[in-house]
């Protein structure tokens, strides 16, 4: 169970720094894509606007499925955000895969942030249970911190 919690809180870290990749160097990144700083802003929001779709079906999953399969899947469409890379072909928008790319890991935010507590319950004794929701709790501010 100390290994699912490690893979969770890593998955946890990783969407983390995806969303707000891109918010430090706004202004390198405008000047590289050559787009408006509204379009680089909108990078980061797109987690905000797809965080309750993702949230309908974290939901809708974890009820159908393992808490485990669950949580791969989420951690597959956090692989998403490898579609970013597209844009630096040059025969693409470039735009328009950074957005794509971001829509992946932002449908998979809700899987890890709404999933702490349930995930320390179904894995934790309950004498363990505050040390892993807090472990849980605290990928996602120190992913955004990196």
């Amino acid at each position: 169970r100390w290994i699912q919690l490690i893979v969770f809180v890593l998955a946890t870290f990783s969407n983390a720094i995806t969303s707000i990749t891109f918010a430090p160097i706004e202004s390198e990144t405008s000047k590289f894509y050559k787009i408006t700083s509204a379009e680089v802003n909108s990078l980061a929001i797109v987690f905000l606007f797809l965080y309750p779709f993702g949230t309908i079906l974290s939901i809708w999953l974890s009820r159908g499925l393992s808490m485990r399969s669950t949580i791969i899947i989420g951690s597959i469409l956090n692989l998403g955000v490898f579609i970013r890379l597209l844009s630096l072909s040059t025969r693409l928008n470039p735009y328009i895969s950074l957005i794509i790319g971001q829509i992946f890991p932002a449908i998979a935010a809700p899987f890890f942030l709404n999933s702490t507590a349930l995930f320390a319950s179904r894995w934790f004794s309950p004498s363990q249970r505050d040390i892993a929701t807090s472990i849980c709790s605290m990928a996602n501010p120190l992913g955004k911190i990196l």
